[in-house]
């Protein structure tokens, strides 16, 4: 599928199923925001490839996803407030900078279902997703936590790039980029076991706590 998106290019990935709280307060995104609002209330999240987030020019990564406006919040300071949740992938196809915002033709990306992927690659990904959920918990001193690890191929391979939110961005931008979600899953879990050993590292070095972390993830 085919279509026009205004553009929002940030310093941060947005996947498939995340939510992301944002503050727009530059004119040329609180136009683009009047229109999503007058139109379908979506607009296409990318990554910076270069430039700045806030003023000028900046040139995305070629893949973004589609940002659906579900909270609008009231005007803080002539910022506005809103909450968005990731819809689907998708291809830039041409940029167009002939508004003050930037917005692009793009192809919307069809995603297989998961059905292919290997049990091995699943399991091990959702083994590593589990390691890093609790030593993440151990690291805040946390007793538990009620966190579910997706059972859905497809879905667990967004939230692998959720969780690794302390991740590069550029990192879990190639996670975003993967063609399938098997090889998202097999990179989505090499990343998230880099992650847990860096923090068993900060946790080595900051020593015994008062807290024994406890964590059971279904």
């Amino acid at each position: 599928m085919f279509r026009w998106l205004p553009l929002f290019p940030l310093n941060s990935v947005l996947f498939p199923g995340a939510t992301l709280p944002l503050q727009i307060f530059e004119p040329r995104y609180k136009e683009m925001l009047k229109r999503c609002l007058e139109e379908d209330r979506r607009f296409g999240v990318v990554l910076i490839r270069e430039g700045v987030e806030v003023g000028g020019d900046a040139i995305p990564f070629d893949v973004g996803t589609i940002a659906r406006i579900n909270h609008l919040g009231s005007p803080v300071r002539g910022a506005m407030p809103l909450t968005v949740v990731g819809e689907q992938r998708f291809q830039l196809l041409d940029l167009d900078r002939s508004k003050s915002y930037l917005s692009a033709h793009v192809e919307v990306l069809a995603e297989d279902d998961g059905a292919s992927v290997d049990q091995k690659v699943f399991l091990a990904a959702r083994s590593a997703a589990k390691r890093f959920v609790s030593t993440m918990l151990a690291s805040r001193g946390s007793w538990s936590a009620g966190l579910r690890i997706p059972s859905d191929p497809l879905v667990l391979s967004y939230f692998i790039g959720i969780l690794a939110s302390s991740a590069p961005e550029r990192s879990r931008q190639r996670l975003l980029e993967a063609e399938s979600a098997s090889a998202r899953l097999v990179a989505g879990a090499a990343l998230l076991e880099e992650e847990t050993e860096r923090l068993d590292d900060s946790i080595m070095r900051a020593g015994p706590g008062p807290k024994e972390s406890r964590f059971s993830a279904n």
